[in-house]
């Protein structure tokens, strides 16, 4: 797995505003690095909160677990940072396994870019296929790129792209 670079041909979509707290910022007053994962956990919460109000699907009545990560830092957040989203797209399905990538912005500037490999489980937290209906929702998320005329990042909170 590695992290898409700023110049690749992935479509950032569902963009979620982040506020920066005092609370995210350490001693040399930029956003500490471990926040820009719970940015991402924000997001998937959002992300998939839209899915149970789609679908009726809610991946967090069933489960799921962060089975991989890794993340490329950009450049840094401060308390002053301002107009600041997080957005997804996901690369690809398995029969368990969600890969997305999420891209941090402020304005047009990428500050941090993040792979995690999900894998979604039944409630005793085996892992479990994906039904129909999250191929359904999560399918309009993969392969982004592909599809002419779509703008590098997409939509706002709950819009499909």
């Amino acid at each position: 797995m590695s992290c898409p670079t700023a110049d690749s041909a992935a479509i950032f979509a569902f963009p979620v505003p982040i506020v920066i707290r005092f609370s995210d910022v350490d001693m040399f007053g930029h956003v500490n690095h471990a926040r820009y994962l719970t940015f991402c956990e924000d997001h998937r919460t959002s992300f998939f909160a839209a899915m149970a109000l789609s679908t009726g699907s809610d991946l967090f009545g069933t489960g799921f677990a962060v089975a991989k990560l890794e993340c490329e830092y950009k450049a840094p957040l401060t308390l002053h940072s301002q107009d600041v989203y997080v957005s997804c797209c996901v690369i690809s399905l398995g029969r368990s396994s969600i890969r997305m990538r999420y891209r941090i912005r402020e304005g047009e500037r990428t500050v941090a870019l993040i792979a995690t490999v999900l894998v979604v489980t039944d409630p005793e937290g085996r892992s479990r296929s994906l039904t129909g209906i999250e191929r359904d929702f999560l399918g309009k998320y993969v392969n982004l790129s592909r599809h002419s005329g779509q703008s590098r990042e997409s939509g706002r909170p709950g819009d499909s792209p």
